[in-house]
């Protein structure tokens, strides 16, 4: 078993009062006997422990690029683990660029384990335009950014909404 926990657990984003230092100590220790195999921490959420005098740990994952992990102990039980970037501020859609170096992440780690999640700081919205059933080669992604403004529905060719890992 692997345990991931997705962006905006130490930070909500854009929140009317962020979070305390005192807060985001207590948070870090409480993470760190969790034992996660990987956290995602958003670039959101390590300026807003920066602007707090905190720094994410060095095994804590994510940045402002698109970045790829394999976990598990061995290659039979090996995962794929894409953490997505944030778009940039103000996008209306996902960037055709950014869409085909995710396509091309996930047929990377296909050819190296049988299972790829992907982690985002988008929201569901943003998730389900990434999601086209003409490339659904995912098994889950973990939405952990902003809340959808909608209820999720299936897709017409059957595919399952994304579960959420957050309200």
């Amino acid at each position: 078993m692997l345990v991931l926990t997705g962006a905006f657990d130490f930070a909500q984003y854009q929140a009317q009062k962020p979070p305390t230092r005192k807060r985001l100590e207590f948070m870090a220790r409480a993470y760190d006997l969790l034992r996660n195999d990987l956290v995602f921490v958003s670039p959101y959420e390590r300026a807003v422990m920066a602007k707090a005098g905190l720094h994410p740990h060095r095994s804590w994952r994510g940045s402002e690029h698109l970045e790829q992990h394999l976990l598990g102990p061995d290659a039979e039980h090996r995962v794929g683990v894409l953490l997505l970037p944030p778009l940039p501020e103000g996008a209306t859609s996902l960037p055709p660029g950014l869409v085909r170096q995710v396509e091309d992440a996930v047929r990377s780690l296909r050819t190296r384990t049988r299972l790829v999640v992907a982690m985002s700081p988008w929201g569901y919205l943003r998730e389900q335009e990434l999601l086209p059933c003409r490339t659904c080669c995912w098994a889950r992604a973990l939405a952990s950014g902003l809340p959808a403004t909608s209820r999720p529905r299936a897709k017409p060719c059957g595919c399952a909404p994304l579960p959420r890992a957050s309200p």
